[in-house]
């Protein structure tokens, strides 16, 4: 894969061939790759012309497309290996998916966690209030020294990052981790 290639992130986890998208001329487009979203669901809230961030950042593209079976992503750069792997993480800065920052799995890992690590980085952080309902859980839990590390990934993150960073005090040990291009929006 590089710089100019055509991805399709396809909007149902079915094995299924998705239709490939024509291009002006009528004549099927060279696709690099597919991928499958975990929670097709929160492609409904990506747009025409957000960014979509795959393996931590390490490749971005934009997307160029929408249709009802998949969104057609131009791949922008890439930095390092020239592969989407299996089990990659997808991040959607620009569209506003209102997720939770803790699922249910997350908060089932929460045990694994507090026995065999020093810090847990919670992921798509949108408020302060991620960052204290996870404090809470680990107090619940007995571990309320166990560090948190909110990873600013999103735009709401960045809108609200004073907040999270008054909230920070108010935990024992705490840091940020962020994608630094998404500090530099606007």
């Amino acid at each position: 894969m590089k710089a100019g290639d055509t991805v399709l992130l396809l909007r149902n986890e079915s094995t299924g061939e998705a239709k490939m998208p024509p291009n002006h001329f009528g004549i099927k487009k060279s696709i690099a790759g597919m991928i499958r979203c975990t929670i097709p669901e929160v492609l409904k809230k990506v747009k025409v012309g957000h960014r979509v961030y795959i393996d931590d950042g390490k490749i971005s593209g934009v997307v160029r497309s929408s249709t009802t079976e998949y969104l057609e992503l131009e791949i922008l750069s890439i930095s390092g290996s020239t592969r989407i792997r299996a089990e990659k993480g997808l991040n959607f800065p620009d569209s506003n998916l209102q997720l939770p920052a803790m699922t249910t799995e997350d908060i089932k890992n929460l045990s694994f966690i507090v026995r065999n690590a020093t810090a847990v980085g919670l992921s798509f952080v949108h408020s302060a209030d991620d960052i204290r309902n996870l404090h809470k859980f680990l107090v619940d839990m007995g571990h309320p020294d166990l560090g948190i590390i909110a990873k600013i990934e999103t735009r709401d993150a960045v809108y609200n990052l004073a907040n999270i960073l008054l909230a920070g005090p108010e935990m024992p040990n705490f840091g940020l981790h962020s994608l630094s291009s998404l500090l530099l929006w606007d």
